[in-house]
Order: C-alpha cells, then structure tokens, then sequence
C-alpha cells in the first residue's frame, strides 16, 4: 500500500534540487554584487536602497520603504543614518513630528547609483551571457511569481 507521505518524495526532491540551485545563485550573484558595488563603499542593501528611492523619485516614508523592501524600520534607519552621512540620501520629519520621517536620493546618491549600475553590469554580463532575451525575461517572471506568491502568504 502506496501512503500519501511517499506521493510527495518526488516533489521533495524537486524542491530539494531547486534550494540548492537557488543557494548556488544567490552565492554566486552575492559575491559578484559585492564586488562591483566595493568600490563605491556601498552593500547590496545600500544599493538597493538608493536603486528603490531613485525608481520612486521623492520622498517616501520609512514605514513604506521597509515594507517594499521586506526590512525592519530599524535596520532601514541605520542603512538611512550610514547614507545621509554620505550625502546619497536625505531624510525629514513628515508634517513635524520626528518619529515619522520620509528619505529620498540625493543628486550626489544618483550618481552614485548610476556609475554602481555601470559597474553591476560589468559585473553581472558575463553570468548573463547565455540567456536569451525570452530565458531573462521567463526568468525575471518566476522571481516575480514567487515573491508575489510570497506576499499572499503573509497577508493569510
């Protein structure tokens, strides 16, 4: 008699394959993005910071940052402080009240970003150079679907 337990041992080991696959990416994408972005001072949560406030182009509040970005408003506060210091962000108090604060990117954190995404992309080219046009974007689509998939989750 087949039991429900072993009908799964097949999809546990796709999903098996597929954590591994993904942990191999992120290492290998991790270590690359570190280097492109080492010689601007700045880390992937920088980066990504400075990448999200450019896209929107005004000031956005702390509290909608960090749910875009999937952090804390603690740790969005110290990588904030650590580039308002560096003069590639600016953050003010919304409406008077200092517990609430909006950032935005600076001209001096645009060109940073810009020169960094050049250097992404030197970086990154050569890990992409096998892909076609319809792989990047299939590939782009399942990101989007998982974290999309994700987000469903957590509002459940």
């Amino acid at each position: 008699m087949i039991n429900k337990f072993s009908l799964k041992i097949p999809f546990i080991q796709k999903a098996t394959k597929v954590a591994l696959l993904q942990s191999k990416f992120h290492r290998i994408t991790k270590s690359y993005m570190t280097r492109a972005l080492r010689v601007f001072e700045l880390n992937t949560g920088d980066w990504i910071l400075l990448g999200f406030l450019d896209h929107k182009g005004d000031f956005v509040s702390f509290s909608d940052v960090a749910e875009e970005l999937g952090i804390q408003d603690s740790f969005l506060t110290v990588i904030g402080t650590k580039l308002e210091n560096r003069g590639l962000i600016s953050i003010i108090a919304n409406g008077g009240d200092k517990r609430k604060k909006s950032m935005c990117i600076t001209k001096e954190g645009k060109k940073i970003l810009s020169l960094s995404q050049q250097q992404f992309l030197v970086f990154f080219e050569p890990l992409l150079k096998n892909l076609d046009s319809d792989e990047y974007e299939n590939f782009v689509s399942v990101l989007k679907k998982v974290i999309k998939n994700e987000s469903l989750l957590k509002n459940k």
